[in-house]
Protein backbone atom coordinates (compact mmCIF):
# COMPACT_ATOMS: atom_id res chain seq x y z
CA UNK A 1 0.00 0.00 0.00
CA UNK A 2 2.74 2.39 1.04
CA UNK A 3 4.31 1.62 -2.57
CA UNK A 4 1.36 2.09 -4.78
CA UNK A 5 0.95 5.44 -2.52
CA UNK A 6 4.34 6.95 -3.29
CA UNK A 7 3.79 5.72 -6.95
CA UNK A 8 0.48 8.00 -7.30
CA UNK A 9 2.34 10.90 -5.19
CA UNK A 10 4.85 10.67 -7.61
CA UNK A 11 2.36 10.58 -10.71
CA UNK A 12 0.50 13.55 -9.70
CA UNK A 13 3.04 15.92 -9.32
CA UNK A 14 4.74 14.95 -12.35
CA UNK A 15 5.84 18.67 -14.24
CA UNK A 16 3.27 16.83 -16.91
CA UNK A 17 0.17 16.08 -14.38
CA UNK A 18 0.66 19.42 -12.53
CA UNK A 19 0.65 21.34 -15.44
CA UNK A 20 -2.75 19.45 -16.91
CA UNK A 21 -4.09 19.97 -13.30
CA UNK A 22 -3.84 23.82 -13.12
CA UNK A 23 -5.34 24.45 -17.33
CA UNK A 24 -8.05 22.00 -16.88
CA UNK A 25 -8.89 23.58 -13.66
CA UNK A 26 -8.89 27.08 -15.02
CA UNK A 27 -11.05 25.58 -18.10
CA UNK A 28 -13.65 23.93 -15.88
CA UNK A 29 -13.76 27.25 -13.70
CA UNK A 30 -14.66 29.43 -17.00
CA UNK A 31 -17.18 26.60 -18.25
CA UNK A 32 -18.70 26.60 -15.22
CA UNK A 33 -19.33 30.13 -15.22
CA UNK A 34 -20.76 30.04 -18.51
CA UNK A 35 -24.81 29.42 -17.68
CA UNK A 36 -26.14 26.85 -19.46
CA UNK A 37 -22.77 24.30 -20.01
CA UNK A 38 -21.69 23.05 -16.68
CA UNK A 39 -19.26 19.91 -15.54
CA UNK A 40 -21.34 17.27 -18.11
CA UNK A 41 -20.31 19.20 -21.34
CA UNK A 42 -16.85 20.23 -19.55
CA UNK A 43 -15.99 16.01 -18.82
CA UNK A 44 -17.63 15.53 -22.00
CA UNK A 45 -15.53 17.12 -23.90
CA UNK A 46 -12.20 17.05 -22.31
CA UNK A 47 -12.88 13.20 -23.16
CA UNK A 48 -11.97 13.43 -27.00
CA UNK A 49 -8.94 15.94 -25.57
CA UNK A 50 -7.57 12.97 -23.31
CA UNK A 51 -7.82 10.47 -25.89
CA UNK A 52 -3.75 10.38 -26.54
CA UNK A 53 -2.74 10.85 -22.92
CA UNK A 54 -1.62 8.38 -20.50
CA UNK A 55 -4.21 7.08 -18.13
CA UNK A 56 -3.55 8.84 -15.06
CA UNK A 57 -2.97 12.53 -16.74
CA UNK A 58 -6.45 11.40 -18.58
CA UNK A 59 -7.89 11.21 -15.51
CA UNK A 60 -6.24 13.99 -13.67
CA UNK A 61 -7.50 16.33 -16.47
CA UNK A 62 -11.00 14.63 -16.09
CA UNK A 63 -11.13 15.56 -12.43
CA UNK A 64 -9.61 19.27 -12.41
CA UNK A 65 -12.21 20.18 -15.07
CA UNK A 66 -14.52 18.52 -12.93
CA UNK A 67 -13.81 20.32 -10.28
CA UNK A 68 -13.25 23.62 -11.40
CA UNK A 69 -16.76 23.46 -13.39
CA UNK A 70 -18.76 22.85 -10.28
CA UNK A 71 -16.99 25.70 -8.32
CA UNK A 72 -17.36 27.87 -11.28
CA UNK A 73 -20.88 27.88 -11.50
CA UNK A 74 -21.16 30.04 -8.33
CA UNK A 75 -19.59 33.26 -9.73
CA UNK A 76 -21.74 33.71 -12.41
CA UNK A 77 -24.83 32.62 -9.85
CA UNK A 78 -23.58 35.22 -6.92
CA UNK A 79 -22.77 38.22 -9.55
CA UNK A 80 -25.65 37.89 -11.71
CA UNK A 81 -28.24 35.77 -10.66
CA UNK A 82 -27.82 33.16 -13.20
CA UNK A 83 -26.02 29.92 -12.06
CA UNK A 84 -23.63 28.93 -14.35
CA UNK A 85 -24.79 25.29 -13.13
CA UNK A 86 -27.73 23.50 -12.10
CA UNK A 87 -25.61 22.74 -8.22
CA UNK A 88 -25.54 26.63 -8.44
CA UNK A 89 -29.10 27.02 -8.36
CA UNK A 90 -29.58 27.70 -4.77
CA UNK A 91 -26.12 29.74 -4.45
CA UNK A 92 -28.26 32.83 -5.66
CA UNK A 93 -30.83 33.00 -2.87
CA UNK A 94 -28.13 35.08 -0.63
CA UNK A 95 -25.44 35.36 -2.91
CA UNK A 96 -27.11 37.26 -5.81
CA UNK A 97 -28.48 39.84 -2.45
CA UNK A 98 -25.50 40.38 -1.07
CA UNK A 99 -23.95 41.41 -4.84
CA UNK A 100 -27.33 43.40 -4.76
CA UNK A 101 -25.48 45.16 -1.25
CA UNK A 102 -22.30 45.75 -2.77
CA UNK A 103 -20.81 42.50 -0.76
CA UNK A 104 -19.79 40.69 -3.96
CA UNK A 105 -16.04 39.81 -2.66
CA UNK A 106 -17.61 38.91 1.15
CA UNK A 107 -19.84 36.60 -0.88
CA UNK A 108 -17.19 35.11 -3.72
CA UNK A 109 -14.92 34.98 -0.74
CA UNK A 110 -17.52 32.53 0.94
CA UNK A 111 -18.13 30.62 -2.35
CA UNK A 112 -14.32 29.64 -2.53
CA UNK A 113 -13.87 28.87 0.61
CA UNK A 114 -16.74 26.56 1.45
CA UNK A 115 -16.07 24.92 -2.08
CA UNK A 116 -12.63 24.14 -1.05
CA UNK A 117 -13.89 22.36 2.02
CA UNK A 118 -16.65 20.46 0.47
CA UNK A 119 -14.81 19.40 -2.04
CA UNK A 120 -11.62 18.54 -0.08
CA UNK A 121 -14.04 16.52 2.41
CA UNK A 122 -15.36 14.40 -0.09
CA UNK A 123 -12.20 13.28 -1.86
CA UNK A 124 -11.16 12.04 1.50
CA UNK A 125 -14.40 10.32 1.95
CA UNK A 126 -13.73 8.71 -1.44
CA UNK A 127 -10.59 7.34 -0.59
CA UNK A 128 -11.30 6.16 3.01
CA UNK A 129 -15.27 5.12 2.87
CA UNK A 130 -15.83 4.48 -0.93
CA UNK A 131 -16.98 0.71 -0.51
CA UNK A 132 -18.93 1.35 2.71
CA UNK A 133 -20.64 4.13 1.23
CA UNK A 134 -20.87 2.69 -2.20
CA UNK A 135 -22.53 -0.48 -0.73
CA UNK A 136 -25.11 1.42 0.93
CA UNK A 137 -26.25 3.50 -2.09
CA UNK A 138 -26.49 0.19 -3.73
CA UNK A 139 -29.31 -0.32 -1.90
CA UNK A 140 -31.84 2.61 -3.00
CA UNK A 141 -33.77 0.64 -5.22
CA UNK A 142 -36.81 2.00 -7.11
CA UNK A 143 -39.16 2.35 -3.89
CA UNK A 144 -36.28 4.20 -2.11
CA UNK A 145 -35.48 6.84 -5.20
CA UNK A 146 -39.59 7.19 -5.13
CA UNK A 147 -39.78 8.07 -1.81
CA UNK A 148 -36.83 10.29 -2.06
CA UNK A 149 -38.24 12.00 -4.64
CA UNK A 150 -41.74 12.45 -2.63
CA UNK A 151 -39.61 13.61 0.70
CA UNK A 152 -37.79 15.96 -2.22
CA UNK A 153 -41.13 17.53 -3.07
CA UNK A 154 -42.21 18.37 0.42
CA UNK A 155 -39.35 20.62 0.61
CA UNK A 156 -41.57 23.16 -1.26
CA UNK A 157 -43.24 23.04 1.70
CA UNK A 158 -40.49 24.61 4.14
CA UNK A 159 -39.38 26.61 0.38
CA UNK A 160 -42.95 28.23 0.69
CA UNK A 161 -44.31 28.45 4.11
CA UNK A 162 -45.66 31.85 3.97
CA UNK A 163 -47.41 30.92 1.09
CA UNK A 164 -47.84 27.58 0.73
CA UNK A 165 -50.53 27.46 -2.12
CA UNK A 166 -48.58 29.40 -4.23
CA UNK A 167 -45.77 26.99 -3.71
CA UNK A 168 -47.57 23.88 -4.07
CA UNK A 169 -48.90 25.40 -7.41
CA UNK A 170 -45.34 25.97 -8.58
CA UNK A 171 -44.22 22.15 -7.44
CA UNK A 172 -47.19 20.91 -9.54
CA UNK A 173 -45.97 23.13 -12.76
CA UNK A 174 -42.85 21.46 -12.44
CA UNK A 175 -43.62 17.88 -12.45
CA UNK A 176 -45.87 18.84 -15.26
CA UNK A 177 -42.86 20.27 -17.07
CA UNK A 178 -41.47 17.07 -16.38
CA UNK A 179 -43.79 14.78 -17.61
CA UNK A 180 -43.26 16.29 -21.27
CA UNK A 181 -41.50 13.97 -23.87
CA UNK A 182 -41.81 10.12 -24.17
CA UNK A 183 -42.93 7.95 -21.45
CA UNK A 184 -40.17 7.07 -18.98
CA UNK A 185 -41.52 3.42 -19.25
CA UNK A 186 -43.32 2.52 -22.35
CA UNK A 187 -41.35 5.19 -24.86
CA UNK A 188 -45.10 6.56 -25.81
CA UNK A 189 -44.75 10.35 -26.91
CA UNK A 190 -46.67 12.69 -24.30
CA UNK A 191 -47.66 16.51 -24.23
CA UNK A 192 -45.48 17.38 -27.12
CA UNK A 193 -48.09 19.07 -28.97
CA UNK A 194 -46.57 17.72 -32.51
CA UNK A 195 -43.44 19.10 -32.35
CA UNK A 196 -40.85 17.06 -32.80
CA UNK A 197 -38.25 19.06 -30.38
CA UNK A 198 -40.47 17.86 -27.49
CA UNK A 199 -40.47 14.61 -28.32
CA UNK A 200 -37.25 13.94 -25.58
CA UNK A 201 -38.88 16.51 -23.26
CA UNK A 202 -38.43 19.55 -21.86
CA UNK A 203 -34.27 20.15 -21.54
CA UNK A 204 -33.82 20.84 -18.06
CA UNK A 205 -30.71 22.85 -18.34
CA UNK A 206 -32.54 25.13 -20.83
CA UNK A 207 -35.34 25.63 -18.34
CA UNK A 208 -33.06 26.22 -15.71
CA UNK A 209 -31.43 29.00 -17.49
CA UNK A 210 -34.55 30.47 -18.93
CA UNK A 211 -36.14 31.09 -15.26
CA UNK A 212 -32.86 32.09 -13.93
CA UNK A 213 -30.43 33.89 -15.92
CA UNK A 214 -33.39 35.08 -19.22
CA UNK A 215 -35.75 36.21 -16.34
CA UNK A 216 -32.96 37.72 -14.46
CA UNK A 217 -31.86 39.73 -17.68
CA UNK A 218 -35.24 41.15 -18.16
CA UNK A 219 -35.70 42.04 -14.67
CA UNK A 220 -32.12 44.10 -14.55
CA UNK A 221 -33.74 45.60 -18.05
CA UNK A 222 -36.38 47.05 -16.15
CA UNK A 223 -33.59 48.91 -13.79
CA UNK A 224 -31.27 51.45 -13.65
CA UNK A 225 -27.83 51.50 -12.89
CA UNK A 226 -25.32 48.51 -12.14
CA UNK A 227 -26.32 44.98 -10.34
CA UNK A 228 -24.92 46.42 -7.03
CA UNK A 229 -27.34 49.05 -5.41
CA UNK A 230 -24.02 50.62 -3.26
CA UNK A 231 -22.38 52.67 -6.29
CA UNK A 232 -18.96 50.04 -5.01
CA UNK A 233 -17.71 46.66 -5.41
CA UNK A 234 -17.59 45.25 -1.90
CA UNK A 235 -17.90 46.23 1.92
CA UNK A 236 -15.23 44.02 3.51
CA UNK A 237 -13.63 42.05 0.51
CA UNK A 238 -12.58 38.33 -0.06
CA UNK A 239 -10.46 38.13 2.86
CA UNK A 240 -13.46 38.88 4.96
CA UNK A 241 -15.44 36.28 3.17
CA UNK A 242 -12.85 33.52 3.93
CA UNK A 243 -12.92 34.75 7.71
CA UNK A 244 -16.75 34.41 7.74
CA UNK A 245 -17.01 30.92 6.79
CA UNK A 246 -15.28 29.60 9.48
CA UNK A 247 -17.92 31.31 11.57
CA UNK A 248 -20.18 28.27 10.46
CA UNK A 249 -18.34 25.26 10.78
CA UNK A 250 -22.07 22.83 12.10
CA UNK A 251 -22.97 24.33 8.00
CA UNK A 252 -19.62 23.73 7.06
CA UNK A 253 -19.74 19.85 8.50
CA UNK A 254 -22.90 19.21 8.19
CA UNK A 255 -23.62 20.32 4.27
CA UNK A 256 -20.37 18.52 3.13
CA UNK A 257 -22.25 15.25 4.32
CA UNK A 258 -25.14 16.07 2.36
CA UNK A 259 -23.69 16.50 -0.25
CA UNK A 260 -21.35 13.32 -0.08
CA UNK A 261 -24.34 10.94 0.97
CA UNK A 262 -27.12 12.91 -2.25
CA UNK A 263 -23.66 12.19 -4.47
CA UNK A 264 -23.07 8.82 -3.88
CA UNK A 265 -26.80 7.80 -4.53
CA UNK A 266 -27.76 7.08 -7.97
CA UNK A 267 -29.63 9.59 -9.86
CA UNK A 268 -30.33 11.99 -6.78
CA UNK A 269 -28.19 14.66 -8.36
CA UNK A 270 -25.78 17.69 -7.30
CA UNK A 271 -29.28 20.32 -7.87
CA UNK A 272 -30.78 17.88 -4.89
CA UNK A 273 -27.65 18.38 -2.55
CA UNK A 274 -27.62 21.89 -3.23
CA UNK A 275 -31.23 22.50 -2.30
CA UNK A 276 -31.29 19.80 0.59
CA UNK A 277 -28.65 21.54 2.39
CA UNK A 278 -30.32 25.11 1.60
CA UNK A 279 -33.25 24.13 3.48
CA UNK A 280 -32.05 22.06 6.24
CA UNK A 281 -29.66 25.49 7.11
CA UNK A 282 -32.88 27.33 6.81
CA UNK A 283 -34.75 24.63 9.14
CA UNK A 284 -32.21 24.56 11.57
CA UNK A 285 -31.66 28.37 11.79
CA UNK A 286 -32.70 30.97 14.33
CA UNK A 287 -33.66 33.53 12.13
CA UNK A 288 -34.83 31.50 9.10
CA UNK A 289 -36.55 35.35 8.13
CA UNK A 290 -32.87 36.14 6.97
CA UNK A 291 -32.35 33.69 3.97
CA UNK A 292 -32.92 34.86 0.70
CA UNK A 293 -32.44 38.18 1.03
CA UNK A 294 -28.13 38.22 1.79
CA UNK A 295 -27.49 35.64 4.76
CA UNK A 296 -23.85 33.96 4.05
CA UNK A 297 -24.93 30.90 6.14
CA UNK A 298 -26.83 30.35 2.74
CA UNK A 299 -23.87 30.72 0.94
CA UNK A 300 -21.36 28.14 3.02
CA UNK A 301 -24.46 25.35 2.62
CA UNK A 302 -25.31 26.16 -1.16
CA UNK A 303 -21.54 25.87 -2.38
CA UNK A 304 -20.16 23.44 0.87
CA UNK A 305 -22.75 20.57 -0.88
CA UNK A 306 -22.29 21.31 -3.90
CA UNK A 307 -18.47 20.74 -4.15
CA UNK A 308 -19.08 17.64 -1.92
CA UNK A 309 -21.40 16.24 -4.59
CA UNK A 310 -18.12 15.72 -6.63
CA UNK A 311 -16.36 13.26 -4.53
CA UNK A 312 -19.38 11.33 -3.54
CA UNK A 313 -20.75 10.69 -6.90
CA UNK A 314 -17.39 9.66 -7.72
CA UNK A 315 -17.95 6.60 -5.01
CA UNK A 316 -20.46 4.53 -6.99
CA UNK A 317 -18.87 5.41 -10.44
CA UNK A 318 -15.41 3.92 -9.63
CA UNK A 319 -16.38 1.34 -7.37
CA UNK A 320 -19.28 -0.20 -8.67
CA UNK A 321 -19.40 1.17 -12.23
CA UNK A 322 -22.90 3.09 -11.54
CA UNK A 323 -22.58 6.60 -12.50
CA UNK A 324 -24.29 9.07 -9.93
CA UNK A 325 -25.09 11.48 -11.80
CA UNK A 326 -24.69 12.43 -16.13
CA UNK A 327 -21.64 14.05 -15.54
CA UNK A 328 -19.98 10.97 -13.63
CA UNK A 329 -21.41 8.99 -16.76
CA UNK A 330 -19.54 11.16 -18.76
CA UNK A 331 -16.43 10.92 -16.53
CA UNK A 332 -16.84 6.59 -16.32
CA UNK A 333 -16.83 6.93 -20.04
CA UNK A 334 -13.71 8.48 -19.70
CA UNK A 335 -12.38 5.67 -17.52
CA UNK A 336 -13.41 2.83 -19.91
CA UNK A 337 -11.86 4.69 -22.92
CA UNK A 338 -8.23 3.85 -21.53
CA UNK A 339 -8.94 -0.05 -20.90
CA UNK A 340 -9.66 0.75 -17.20
CA UNK A 341 -12.66 -0.98 -15.54
CA UNK A 342 -14.89 0.28 -12.24
CA UNK A 343 -14.38 -2.35 -9.31
CA UNK A 344 -11.74 -4.12 -7.41
CA UNK A 345 -9.69 -3.87 -10.37
CA UNK A 346 -9.11 0.10 -10.53
CA UNK A 347 -8.37 -0.47 -6.49
CA UNK A 348 -5.50 -3.29 -7.02
CA UNK A 349 -3.91 -3.65 -10.79
CA UNK A 350 -4.32 0.05 -10.91
CA UNK A 351 -4.14 1.25 -7.60
CA UNK A 352 -1.41 3.98 -8.68
CA UNK A 353 -3.60 5.41 -11.28
CA UNK A 354 -6.73 5.44 -9.28
CA UNK A 355 -5.04 7.17 -6.16
CA UNK A 356 -3.53 9.57 -8.43
CA UNK A 357 -6.52 10.78 -9.57
CA UNK A 358 -7.72 11.47 -6.10
CA UNK A 359 -4.63 13.30 -5.20
CA UNK A 360 -5.22 15.06 -8.18
CA UNK A 361 -8.88 15.89 -7.10
CA UNK A 362 -7.00 17.57 -4.03
CA UNK A 363 -5.01 19.63 -5.86
CA UNK A 364 -7.54 20.61 -8.02
CA UNK A 365 -9.93 21.97 -5.83
CA UNK A 366 -6.88 23.77 -3.99
CA UNK A 367 -5.87 25.23 -7.47
CA UNK A 368 -9.63 26.76 -7.85
CA UNK A 369 -9.28 27.93 -4.31
CA UNK A 370 -6.12 30.04 -5.29
CA UNK A 371 -7.42 31.24 -8.75
CA UNK A 372 -10.53 32.22 -6.88
CA UNK A 373 -8.63 34.46 -4.44
CA UNK A 374 -6.56 35.95 -7.28
CA UNK A 375 -9.35 36.57 -9.41
CA UNK A 376 -12.29 37.49 -7.32
CA UNK A 377 -11.97 41.06 -7.30
CA UNK A 378 -11.97 40.93 -10.99
CA UNK A 379 -14.52 38.94 -11.13
CA UNK A 380 -16.72 41.00 -8.53
CA UNK A 381 -16.60 44.51 -10.77
CA UNK A 382 -18.92 42.80 -13.42
CA UNK A 383 -21.72 44.16 -10.61
CA UNK A 384 -20.54 47.78 -11.16
CA UNK A 385 -20.88 47.43 -15.29
CA UNK A 386 -24.22 48.99 -16.29
CA UNK A 387 -27.36 47.52 -16.61
CA UNK A 388 -27.75 48.45 -20.55
CA UNK A 389 -24.36 46.50 -21.33
CA UNK A 390 -24.91 43.52 -18.77
CA UNK A 391 -28.29 42.54 -19.85
CA UNK A 392 -27.33 42.02 -23.70
CA UNK A 393 -24.20 40.15 -22.12
CA UNK A 394 -26.50 37.83 -20.45
CA UNK A 395 -28.88 36.73 -22.91
CA UNK A 396 -26.11 36.30 -25.19
CA UNK A 397 -24.58 33.94 -22.42
CA UNK A 398 -27.88 32.00 -22.34
CA UNK A 399 -28.33 32.00 -25.96
CA UNK A 400 -24.72 30.62 -26.91
CA UNK A 401 -24.85 28.24 -23.72
CA UNK A 402 -28.84 27.12 -24.90
CA UNK A 403 -27.39 26.46 -28.48
CA UNK A 404 -24.27 24.66 -27.75
CA UNK A 405 -26.22 21.69 -25.46
CA UNK A 406 -27.83 20.46 -28.60
CA UNK A 407 -27.10 22.63 -31.52
CA UNK A 408 -30.77 23.34 -31.52
CA UNK A 409 -32.36 27.09 -32.81
CA UNK A 410 -35.53 25.42 -30.83
CA UNK A 411 -33.22 25.45 -27.28
CA UNK A 412 -32.69 29.36 -27.74
CA UNK A 413 -36.46 29.89 -27.99
CA UNK A 414 -37.15 27.87 -25.24
CA UNK A 415 -34.56 29.31 -23.14
CA UNK A 416 -36.45 32.44 -23.84
CA UNK A 417 -39.99 31.11 -23.81
CA UNK A 418 -38.83 30.13 -19.57
CA UNK A 419 -37.41 33.41 -19.25
CA UNK A 420 -40.67 35.63 -19.81
CA UNK A 421 -42.41 32.22 -17.39
CA UNK A 422 -39.54 33.09 -14.88
CA UNK A 423 -40.02 36.78 -14.78
CA UNK A 424 -43.65 36.40 -14.21
CA UNK A 425 -43.76 34.00 -11.86
CA UNK A 426 -41.39 36.12 -9.81
CA UNK A 427 -43.40 39.18 -9.90
CA UNK A 428 -46.33 37.39 -8.67
CA UNK A 429 -44.41 35.88 -6.04
CA UNK A 430 -44.59 32.60 -7.02
CA UNK A 431 -41.44 30.37 -5.99
CA UNK A 432 -38.92 29.57 -8.79
CA UNK A 433 -37.07 27.05 -6.37
CA UNK A 434 -40.37 25.20 -6.44
CA UNK A 435 -40.31 24.51 -10.53
CA UNK A 436 -37.21 23.44 -10.70
CA UNK A 437 -37.22 20.87 -7.43
CA UNK A 438 -40.25 19.86 -9.45
CA UNK A 439 -38.62 19.69 -12.85
CA UNK A 440 -35.59 18.15 -10.96
CA UNK A 441 -37.27 15.68 -9.08
CA UNK A 442 -40.25 14.29 -11.43
CA UNK A 443 -38.18 11.76 -13.59
CA UNK A 444 -36.64 10.54 -10.62
CA UNK A 445 -40.17 9.74 -9.03
CA UNK A 446 -41.87 8.49 -11.59
CA UNK A 447 -39.60 5.95 -12.83
CA UNK A 448 -39.03 4.31 -9.18
CA UNK A 449 -42.98 4.34 -8.95
CA UNK A 450 -43.60 2.75 -11.80
CA UNK A 451 -40.17 0.42 -11.22
CA UNK A 452 -41.61 -0.39 -7.76
CA UNK A 453 -45.19 -1.30 -9.12
CA UNK A 454 -43.64 -4.14 -11.60
CA UNK A 455 -41.35 -5.48 -8.68
CA UNK A 456 -44.40 -5.86 -6.31
CA UNK A 457 -46.64 -6.99 -9.26
CA UNK A 458 -48.81 -3.95 -8.61
CA UNK A 459 -48.91 -4.05 -4.50
CA UNK A 460 -48.23 -0.27 -3.00
CA UNK A 461 -46.92 -2.49 0.06
CA UNK A 462 -43.59 -2.30 -1.25
CA UNK A 463 -43.17 0.98 -0.30
CA UNK A 464 -43.08 0.52 3.70
CA UNK A 465 -42.08 -2.95 3.74
CA UNK A 466 -38.52 -1.90 2.86
CA UNK A 467 -36.31 -0.36 5.69
CA UNK A 468 -35.38 2.52 3.87
CA UNK A 469 -38.22 3.91 2.12
CA UNK A 470 -40.61 3.46 5.04
CA UNK A 471 -37.53 5.79 7.05
CA UNK A 472 -38.36 8.55 4.15
CA UNK A 473 -42.24 8.06 4.25
CA UNK A 474 -42.28 8.65 8.12
CA UNK A 475 -39.55 11.35 7.41
CA UNK A 476 -42.00 12.91 4.56
CA UNK A 477 -45.23 12.92 6.93
CA UNK A 478 -43.58 14.71 9.44
CA UNK A 479 -42.09 17.67 7.53
CA UNK A 480 -46.07 17.99 6.40
CA UNK A 481 -47.70 18.13 9.91
CA UNK A 482 -44.83 20.29 11.19
CA UNK A 483 -45.58 22.59 8.63
CA UNK A 484 -49.14 22.64 9.66
CA UNK A 485 -48.49 22.72 13.33
CA UNK A 486 -45.98 25.26 12.95
CA UNK A 487 -48.40 28.64 12.86
CA UNK A 488 -49.98 27.12 16.37
CA UNK A 489 -46.14 26.50 17.68
CA UNK A 490 -45.50 30.11 16.71
CA UNK A 491 -48.77 31.27 18.58
CA UNK A 492 -47.68 29.58 21.59
CA UNK A 493 -44.58 30.68 21.99
CA UNK A 494 -45.69 34.41 21.36
CA UNK A 495 -48.43 33.88 24.01
CA UNK A 496 -45.74 32.50 26.76
CA UNK A 497 -43.62 35.88 25.64
CA UNK A 498 -45.67 37.79 26.31
CA UNK A 499 -46.60 35.71 29.86
CA UNK A 500 -43.28 35.91 31.11
CA UNK A 501 -43.16 39.95 29.98
CA UNK A 502 -46.41 40.36 31.82
CA UNK A 503 -45.36 38.26 35.23
CA UNK A 504 -41.63 40.35 34.95
CA UNK A 505 -43.72 43.99 35.11
CA UNK A 506 -45.61 42.51 37.88
CA UNK A 507 -42.46 42.10 39.53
Amino acid sequence: MFETLLQAFSLAFSWLNAVTIVWGTLLGIIIGALPGLGPTLAVSLMITVSLKMPADTALILLGAVYAGSVYGGSISAILINAPGTPGSAATTFDGYPMSRQGKAGVAMGLSVTSSLIGGIFSVICLILFAPIIAAFSIQFGPPELFMLSMCGLTIIAVVAKTALRRGLIAGGIGLMMSFFGQDLMTGQSRFDFGLLHLEAGLPFIVGLVGMFAASQAITLSERKGSISKMGKVTEGGVREGVRQTFKYPVTLLKSSIIGTIVGAVPGAGISAANFLAYMETIRKSKDPGSFGKGNPEGVVACEASNNAVMGGSLIPTLTLGIPGNATTAAFLGGVMIHGLRPGMDLFSTNASVTYSLFIGLILANICFFLVGLVAINWFSKITLIRNEFLVPMILLLCIVGCFALNNKFADIILCLVFGVLGYFFKKYNFPVIAIILGMILGPIGERGFHQSLMMSKGSYLIFFTRPISLVLFLLMVLVLISQFLMPYWDKFKESKIKETLGQDQDD
